[in-house]
């Protein structure tokens, strides 16, 4: 973290400023404290180390919420941060370098796809994440779809992990970034 933040950067992102139960179909979001999700906040594929632009990042948080969707139970996670000058725009540079230059496959095997830009804005991105999960000595494949998306020097991660047993859903995201973006601009 910078030791000089100015007095623009708030001292914590706010509540407001994260999905509310209303965006969230019912869900409450609790704050992600621990480790959990950390591949997604925010995602860091092909890295073996932190991104360079993870420097430039001043605050984060980070909550999950299990919401109801299309008649599934599914975990959402949202991920919100706010760079140093243009840190959330290098970041997705860096994002989009990371998984060109890996092919999609991270060291553990996992694999990120790149489905779509300009989901959410100019500077906004599209993935996909399949990774083999065994469970019961059987194999799946477990998909996670998430949108970052930059909006001035905030980074916001939307992500849809899936249930227990069921993949992500792409349009869960897809509908989620807009109010997720809505309501980091308290934070602009």
């Amino acid at each position: 973290m910078a030791a000089n933040l100015g007095s623009d950067v708030p001292e914590n992102i706010p509540d407001r400023a994260m999905l509310q139960p209303v965006d969230l179909t019912g869900g409450a979001a609790a704050t992600v404290e621990d480790d959990s999700w950390a591949r997604l906040r925010p995602p860091q594929p092909g890295a073996e180390e932190a991104y360079p632009s993870s420097f430039l990042c001043l605050r984060e948080r980070a909550v999950s919420a299990v919401v109801g969707w299309n008649g599934t139970t599914t975990v959402v996670v949202q991920y919100v941060a706010i760079y140093e000058s243009n840190g959330a725009h290098r970041y997705l540079r860096d994002l989009r370098r990371a998984i060109e230059a890996s092919r999609g496959v991270d060291g553990r095997g996992v694999r990120w796809n790149i489905l779509a830009t300009r989901v959410a804005g100019p500077d906004s991105v599209l993935l996909l994440l399949r990774e083999d999960v065994e469970r019961s000595g059987e194999t799946s494949t477990r998909e996670t779809y998430v949108v970052a998306a930059r909006v001035g020097r905030v980074l916001v991660v939307v992500a849809d992990t899936g249930g227990e047993t069921a993949a992500g859903h792409r349009g869960l995201v897809e509908e989620l970034i807009t109010p997720a973006l809505r309501r980091v601009s308290v934070l602009l």
